[in-house]
């Protein structure tokens, strides 16, 4: 064992340091996030070192406070040992299941102790306040205890729920192995508590446990780089720790899931700083924040942020209710559009413009970000670049109008000539996009005033079809060959919207059986498409042209 500066160092089996300890979540950490897959990998593993007779079986690094006063925190390592609960949870129910007496010392030694004071059964490991009640009920307590099983609330929920029946599938199968299934069973829990070695640091409190967990990152620890954001501003914030981790919270609520939260501080930090990567997101904010004030200020300006980025991701959110509906469909057609690059730009418009102005850049989005896909060539990464410098701009009042963002715009949406053109000889493999194109260049030609927006795709009533199908009979097909069919079969000029009914009625047939789907068809796209008396590349093109010059019109670049 080492000592330095209050932290200490050794060496202990998994199950033993549950044994020996009342170990707890606090409530800032993520939720239960590993999927059944995760829990059965490294039950496994456990359970091949175990049959191989393994002197040990090494698990990592778990990061605790020293505890006092309080049960310790669990800094890092709540997915391993939540797991190893699982499996002696499982052996406890296998034991039980078969009237064997052992099941009850084991669960007394590895899940639950007596609170001598109180006189209460404690949980040995303790979750957060979203999941400690639920793994104590499914997990920990036996059947005699549970009750009812509850339902799951939350998708932490779920996965411990799901993860916790694979477990106790595989031990079960695992059991079977031996003609003497119990002694098998007792042995594994006894490598488990001596043999499946972790390396415990403790230290005497969250700050320094936060310096702790980036050193162990930096050694090579899988962590989330929520996790990593997040125990550097703890660590940061000192003798202020309360104040940044209730603004983390408050900002982290609404945004379940690493990956989302993570995503959220990168736009929002882009918004302000510039476009960052999400490789160099930790190192950018370690630059900037390297004072006590710098991670306060910062975790109350992600508080504030916060609820702006969930009305983004969420077009029923609150924030949208007084904009009208409008709004809440463009929020929802951004949304389908499946992209992420616009979101710094519209997270500083939340926060610096009016709600009229706010009302017209929705719908500049959703013209800019379809005239972006359709030309292509800007790649991804430069379009979030040209998002998040518009969204640092606006956030330092160069921009402060829709207007202003127009003329700024003007850097990197394409204009009507160059949308057009390519929107003209443009071919569509993403079902859901051709689908959208159709459906508001349907509205257009409809005379609707918003025709961009689309609020119900009508998936289960309208399909999309392909004229001269996917798969042609070529001889059906005199107007191509091989390799024109191919050049052709996506092109927008060869795709329209159909009842189902009746796309499954035309299949793969000639463009004459074809015909009188899209005559009985109420909608205006097919009317061109009926009175036609062959359907060739040509045939494509001119149809095309005329769909492009719609889309100019539908997808305004200016309010």
């Amino acid at each position: 064992m080492s000592n330095i500066t209050g932290t200490t160092i050794n060496l202990d089996g998994i199950g033993h340091l549950l044994a020996d300890s009342e170990l707890r979540v606090p409530v800032y950490q993520r939720s239960f996030s590993w999927a059944s897959e995760e829990i059965t990998e490294l039950l496994s593993d456990l359970w091949e070192a175990f049959r191989r007779g393994d002197a040990e079986y090494f698990l990592g690094s778990v990061v605790l406070t020293a505890g006092t006063g309080e049960q310790p925190s669990v800094v890092d390592g709540q997915q391993r040992l939540a797991t190893v609960s699982m499996i002696f949870a499982a052996i406890r129910d296998f034991l039980k299941d078969r009237g064997d007496r052992r099941s009850e010392p084991l669960a007394n030694r590895y899940l639950f102790s007596l609170n001598l004071r109180t006189e209460e059964i404690e949980p040995k490991l303790r979750l957060n306040e979203t999941d400690d009640e639920f793994f104590r009920r499914v997990v920990l307590s036996d059947t005699a205890i549970t009750g009812r099983s509850p339902s799951a609330a939350t998708d932490s929920h779920k996965r411990i729920r799901a993860g916790f029946q694979a477990v106790r599938d595989l031990v079960s199968r695992y059991a079977k192995t031996s003609k003497n299934e119990v002694a098998l069973l007792i042995d594994w829990a006894e490598y488990l508590d001596k043999k499946a070695k972790v390396i415990v640091v403790r230290v005497p409190d969250e700050a320094n446990a936060f310096i702790i967990f980036e050193t162990l990152n930096d050694r090579g620890l899988d962590l989330s780089i929520a996790d990593l954001l997040k125990n550097y501003v703890f660590g940061r914030s000192e003798n202020r720790l309360e104040e940044a981790r209730a603004n983390w919270i408050k900002a982290t609520s609404a945004l379940e899931g690493d990956k989302r939260v993570a995503t959220f501080i990168r736009h929002f930090w882009s918004s302000k700083q510039g476009p960052v990567r999400e490789k160099e997101l930790y190192g950018d904010l370690k630059r900037n924040l390297r004072t006590k004030q710098a991670a306060i200020d910062f975790a109350s300006e992600l508080a504030e942020n916060a609820r702006f980025y969930a009305a983004i991701l969420n077009s029923d959110h609150e924030a949208w209710q007084p904009l009208g509906t409008d709004a809440r469909q463009h929020v929802q057609t951004l949304l389908n559009l499946r992209l992420e690059q616009y979101r710094p730009l519209l997270l500083a418009v939340l926060v610096k413009f009016s709600p009229r102005e706010l009302k017209k850049v929705l719908r500049l989005l959703v013209s800019w970000n379809v005239r972006l896909l359709v030309v292509g060539g800007l790649g991804g990464g430069t379009m979030e670049r040209y998002y998040a410098d518009g969204g640092k701009k606006i956030r330092d009042e160069e921009i402060k109008t829709a207007a202003d963002l127009v003329r700024y715009a003007t850097a990197f949406v394409p204009g009507d000539a160059e949308f057009g053109a390519s929107f003209a000889t443009a071919s569509v493999s993403q079902a859901f996009l051709a689908r959208y194109y159709l459906q508001a260049l349907e509205q257009s030609l409809r005379g609707e005033k918003n025709p961009e927006l689309v609020p119900n795709t009508l998936e289960k009533e309208v399909n999309l079809e392909h004229i001269l199908p996917q798969n042609p009979r070529l001889k059906d097909w005199p107007g191509f060959d091989e390799e024109s069919a191919a050049a052709n079969v996506k092109r927008i000029g060869n795709l329209t919207l159909l009842k189902t009914d009746d796309n499954n009625a035309g299949g793969n047939r000639p463009f004459a059986a074809k015909k009188s789907a899209y005559a009985r068809s109420q909608l205006q796209l097919n009317e061109e498409i009926a009175i036609e008396r062959e359907w060739t590349a040509v045939t494509i093109s001119a149809r095309q042209a005329h769909l492009a010059k719609i889309a100019t019109e539908t997808w305004p670049l200016k309010p």
